[in-house]
């Protein structure tokens, strides 16, 4: 239940002794305890292993499934006497029942449930889940990977998850939809071409006004003006090719009607002679 320095197996794992899990689950739902909270703590602790001697860092050593501390829950009680599975599960069940209850009676379930009940009551300290997970992180992680990780009679009829949840087969596209097409890909690859088109265009005005007698802000200048005269000039022929059309309308008479005008002077001289 303290951290651990040294270990000692003095037993041989689960030989000669009934399942330890049927032990576990037994004992948790006599004491009213979801089965799931016991089982991770076991597994945790003990890996199953009722033998399990391990001497902490407090001097005192740690016993059989649940590791229960010769200075905590397991005091007054030899190595040999919580080598026994029932004992030893018990004595949790003991440790764990008024923090279950608590727990349940503020709503937490699941993993919630599992982390309230355990830092309270003595795994590996009894500190409180947020201290706890101050102090020493990598043991509520190290339960959270337990309690995702089990399958079958562990979480049965508990109300615990058997897996953790499954990562998408898909990645969203450009639209945010999933889907399996590199459409999403080509969107995002075009949308950063154009934002950094963008800010190149502004970076670029900031220069030219921080800068205004640089060459590169007079080489741009002078394109500038070579669009300008390039536009001017063509205004100006067209204006040109106005005026020419207007100029081949308003000339003169034309050949024929220069014709019937003379007729129509030399007929008033003949006229003029006769009378």
């Amino acid at each position: 239940m303290a951290t651990q320095s040294t270990t000692d197996n003095l037993g041989t794992g689960t030989q000669g002794v009934a399942n330890p899990k049927a032990i576990i689950t037994s004992v948790a739902q006599q004491w009213k305890i979801p089965p799931y909270i016991m089982l991770d703590t076991a597994q945790l602790e003990s890996g199953d292993n009722p033998n399990l001697v391990v001497t902490d860092t407090n001097g005192a050593t740690s016993t059989g499934l649940f590791q229960l501390n010769a200075k905590g829950v397991g005091a007054g009680y030899t190595t040999q006497q919580l080598q026994d599975p029932q004992l030893n599960a018990t004595l949790a069940a003991q440790a764990m029942a008024p923090w279950v209850a608590s727990g349940q009676a503020q709503g937490l379930s699941g993993l919630n449930l599992l982390e309230y009940v355990d830092n309270n009551a003595g795994w590996p300290g009894m500190l409180g889940v947020s201290t706890t997970q101050q102090v020493e992180p990598s043991y509520d992680q190290t339960l959270a990977q337990i309690y995702y990780g089990q399958t079958g009679p562990y979480l049965t009829g508990t109300g615990g998850q058997s897996v953790a949840a499954a990562a998408p087969t898909s990645t969203p596209n450009a639209t945010g939809q999933s889907g399996s097409s590199p459409s999403g890909v080509t969107g995002y690859v075009r949308f950063g071409i154009e934002a950094l088109g963008g800010i190149a265009m502004i970076g670029l005005g900031i220069w030219i006004a921080m800068n205004p007698f640089s060459d590169l802000t007079s080489a741009l200048r002078q394109l500038g003006k070579g669009s300008a005269t390039a536009q001017s000039k063509k205004t100006d022929h067209t204006t040109i090719g106005a005026h020419s059309k207007v100029s081949e309308d308003s000339s003169g008479p034309s050949e024929e009607e220069r014709t019937r005008m003379d007729k129509a002077a030399r007929a008033g001289v003949k006229s003029g002679r006769s009378d």
